[in-house]
Formats: C-alpha cells, structure tokens, sequence
C-alpha cells in the first residue's frame, strides 16, 4: 500500500533533482556569504572572541571564578581598543557578570550574606549594563549614516586589510 503512495514517476524524479540542485546550489551562496561576512571580524578583538571561547568552556564546567576572570580580561582588552570602549560589546559582558553572579547565588551557597552580596554585585553590573546600551544608543540612535559612517571611519583609521567590510560590518 505504502508502495502505491511513494512511487516515483520520471517527472517527480526530475522535480527532485531539481529541488537537490537548487538546495546546494543556496547552500554554496550562504556559505560564500557567510564566510566572506565572518572575514570581516576587527583584528583588533581577534584575542576577545578567543576569550570567548575560554569564557564559554568555564561556564560549561561551571567554574563561575575563571570565567568572571575572563569577563574582566574581555572588557580591559575592549576598553583599550578605540571604538569599543563603552560600547555594547562591554555591555554583553556586563549582563553576563550578572548572569554568572545570579547562578551563585542561587545555586553555589546557602550562606543568605553571601547570596545578598552576589545579587547586590549582579545589580550592579546590569546597571553598568543598562548605562552602557543607553549611552551607545544616545550617542548613535539620532545620527544619520553620514555621521556614522564618519565616526566609524575615524575610530578604524589604523586598520588596512579588509577596512571597508569591517567598516560595513561594524554600521
């Protein structure tokens, strides 16, 4: 019975081939696309997104005291970079601070002093947080692409290989 129902005629074997045809053939594009777009990363914060990757393993294993380490390495080397001081980049890091402060004190002591010191710290940082993505906001939500373009421009000044993609990646 099955049989009757999944039989295959020449013309949907051909509509087949050509719906295989037009997958790979997008999945060629995308991956060209993407992988062109992924290129386009500021050298400058190559060494961060490798911290990323440190950051991510930590909270894997669940060590909450490495990856805060790594948080505030991430956030030293954005803040010594021009353009990515105050930017929302170290308002993510911020907000995952909170994230990892909230965990302890929901799960890594039972001590309510200790738990009111990490939820005190958490608040303290998605307010740094919150002050951050505001003030990016504020000083580029009112600015037409001219200005951006402009000030991007500017802050990537000392970069040469792949500067326009990573311009228009960052606009």
């Amino acid at each position: 019975m099955l049989r009757n129902v999944f039989t295959l005629t020449p013309r949907s074997k051909r509509l087949i081939m050509i719906m295989f045809g037009v997958t790979v053939v997008t999945l060629i594009i995308a991956y060209l696309y993407y992988e062109n777009y992924n290129q386009a990363d500021d050298p400058r914060t190559k060494d961060i997104k490798q911290m990323y990757g440190r950051y991510n393993q930590y909270v894997r294993e669940n060590n909450a005291y490495k990856a805060l380490a790594v948080l505030d390495s991430m956030e030293t080397a954005y803040n010594s970079i021009n353009h990515y001081s105050d930017s929302f980049e170290t308002g993510v890091i911020n907000t995952d601070k909170a994230a990892i402060y909230i965990t302890m004190a929901l799960y890594q002591t039972n001590d309510e002093v200790e738990k009111k010191t990490y939820l005190a710290i958490a608040d303290s940082s998605l307010t740094r947080s919150l002050t951050i993505y505001n003030r990016w906001e504020e000083n580029y939500a009112e600015l037409d692409e001219a200005t951006i373009i402009s000030i991007v421009e500017e802050d990537f000044a000392d970069i040469t290989h792949k500067r326009e993609k990573i311009i228009e990646r960052r606009i």
